[in-house]
């Protein structure tokens, strides 16, 4: 019995590794990890993980593209919810953008069964290493002002829709490729 105790804690110390492996993540280096290591998702209830195709270490995971039961929204943060008037004013946050509130809260309410996700570069470890605390602050704000959200990701995911200031509808290479480059153009700038 005492061997099969100490075979037992070794299988659960090994497991609970596992769990906080950071080199455990997407085929991009980003995505659902379990326990969440890099920081690219804070989800208010059970995280997924996308597999590593990269690692040769075989490991169990649920598959984010096939475990998601519900449809997704994709709400961008900043200049969509989020005014930033102040620019990105070392992360501190300014305020509601006007019917955001309300308007998630209508989405929610219309569809049901479909998870609001709130998507935001703050997210992201790799654009800001202090990213933990940018979600702290977003989650904060987003609690505040009342606002309904699923989860909160840095990453772009599978979506229904995405609603973001800066997005682009393309149709096609041909009559979108000179209107692409005149947006870039006038966002840098030059002529």
């Amino acid at each position: 019995m005492k061997e099969l105790n100490s075979l037992m804690n070794k299988i659960i110390e090994k497991y609970l590794k596992y769990l906080n492996d950071e080199s455990v993540s997407s085929s991009t280096g980003m995505g659902f990890v379990v326990d969440d290591p890099y920081g690219f998702v804070k989800k208010k209830t059970n995280d997924f993980v996308i597999p590593n195709k990269k690692n040769k270490k075989k490991k169990i995971f649920m598959d984010e593209q096939t475990s998601q039961k519900k449809p997704r929204i994709l709400i961008d943060f900043d200049k969509v919810i989020h005014d930033y008037k102040n620019g990105w004013n070392d992360g501190k946050l300014g305020k509601l953008m006007e019917l955001a509130r309300e308007s998630i809260k209508d989405l929610h309410k219309t569809f049901k069964d479909v998870d609001v996700v709130i998507f935001t570069t703050r997210a992201c470890k790799l654009e800001n290493e202090n990213n933990e605390n940018l979600i702290k602050d977003l989650e904060n704000f987003l609690e505040e002002n009342n606002i309904y959200y699923d989860y909160i990701t840095g990453e772009k995911i599978s979506a229904l829709i995405y609603i973001d200031d800066n997005g682009y509808r393309f149709t096609n290479w041909k009559t979108d490729l000179p209107k692409i480059k005149e947006i870039i153009k006038n966002k840098m700038g030059t002529k």
